[in-house]
């Protein structure tokens, strides 16, 4: 049936083709009046039913191109709207990980009132008591609020792109204070390599996180291409295409963390978290503080990387953020302490302390100043947190 199924303009069109007494080809399409397969397919059922009608120059008639078609709609309830929602995103690809916090958002909406309740009730009045019902009764941190509240948004923008909704409703997010970057300095990851009780694997592993400022599930969710991991948009956290330079040593810790990942069949995502939760053990063991978790590992590349590089443009580039304003509370720090907690980077740190003279600007600036490759800056982390 999917050859006749038709889309142009970005909607869908049944085509019926037959040929006449004479044997001369002829066509006809119907609009099905919607951009989504998982409408289009059963209007193109009706269609096919009638098409010995259009061969024989009948009339015929479609509710869907009846005007006033869409009175209904108004009737809608949520979790109903919220289901065919679901059908579409997966038709159009989404991640499943994006499906999941979609439905962790509508869950924690469903606490405060029914799936039943009707979509245009919907109103900023309903979402402003969500915030307080999210902070009061939930006791959901600002950040898991406006995560909630942008997947609502986008529920909603879709359905008012369908009109099963005529006003869209404002959506004011809340205040989030900048949270504190804690990082990794030099004697911290080097306790934890050499911490007892803990797989080398893990350590090798907390290593190249360290050096490439990954996301958690990054090394897993892309593809290797020469001496690069290429995350792909429908991967990434910005929906942008990510690449992510690899040395020779970390090319063959992600083969090593690949292998054992696709080894665990069936627990794959429970094998990648296990990352996370090893080195939260490895910090209690070496005495490290509660506050440190896994991300701080890509906290630290970001804060050496602007230590060595100055340049909160290239930072935020290499870590992919969508905006440098994301990336700036990296650069909170003043050189003279990251100079305690870095030693490794010393050669590199220690000029930029120095007040420099015009010559010396422009003596830099003729030699592209000194800015370590990530080969120069590993053998370095190397030397500071062998195995």
């Amino acid at each position: 049936m999917a050859k006749n199924l038709t889309l142009r303009k970005g909607k869908y069109y049944a085509r019926i083709q037959w040929r006449d007494d004479n044997g001369h080809k002829k066509e006809k399409q119907v609009p099905l009046r919607t951009n989504l397969k998982t409408e289009a397919y059963p209007r193109l059922a009706e269609v096919m039913e009638k098409a010995d009608d259009f061969k024989e120059g009948l009339d015929w008639d479609f509710p869907w191109l009846k005007e006033g078609s869409k009175v209904a709609l108004k009737e809608r309830s949520i979790g109903e709207t919220l289901q065919e929602y679901y059908s579409v995103r997966n038709v159009e690809g989404v991640r499943n990980t994006t499906i999941n916090r979609i439905e962790v958002a509508m869950k924690s909406l469903f606490t405060m009132m029914s799936p039943r309740t009707s979509l245009v009730s919907l109103d900023e009045g309903v979402l402003d008591r969500y915030k307080r019902h999210c902070k009061k009764s939930l006791n959901h941190k600002p950040n898991t609020i406006n995560i909630n509240l942008s997947k609502i948004r986008a529920f909603l923008n879709w359905c008012h792109r369908k009109e099963y909704i005529k006003h869209l409703p404002y959506i004011d997010m809340v205040r989030v204070e900048r949270s504190e970057v804690n990082y990794l300095s030099d004697d911290m990851m080097l306790k934890i390599m050499e911490s007892y009780g803990i797989e080398d694997h893990y350590k090798r592993a907390f290593l190249f996180y360290f050096d490439t400022g990954c996301r958690l599930f990054e090394p897993f969710n892309g593809y290797i291409k020469g001496n690069t991991l290429v995350i792909p948009p429908s991967e990434a956290k910005t929906h942008r295409k990510r690449t992510v330079h690899l040395t020779e040593i970390t090319l063959a810790i992600l083969h090593e963390m690949c292998e054992r990942v696709d080894n665990c069949i069936g627990k794959k995502r429970f094998a990648v978290k296990n990352y996370s939760r090893v080195f939260k053990k490895a910090c209690r063991m070496v005495g490290i503080s509660d506050k440190y978790h896994f991300h701080n590992l890509r906290d630290t590349y970001a804060v050496r990387r602007w230590a060595v590089t100055g340049d909160i443009h290239l930072v935020s580039k290499e870590i992919g953020h969508k905006s440098v304003m994301t990336t700036e509370r990296y650069a909170d720090f003043d050189l003279e302490s990251l100079l305690l907690d870095f030693k490794s980077l010393e050669k590199w740190i220690a000029p930029r302390l120095e007040k420099p003279t015009i010559d010396r600007f422009f003596l830099n600036a003729l030699n592209s100043a000194i800015i370590p490759s990530e080969d120069t800056i590993l053998e370095d982390t190397i030397a500071v947190c062998s195995l």
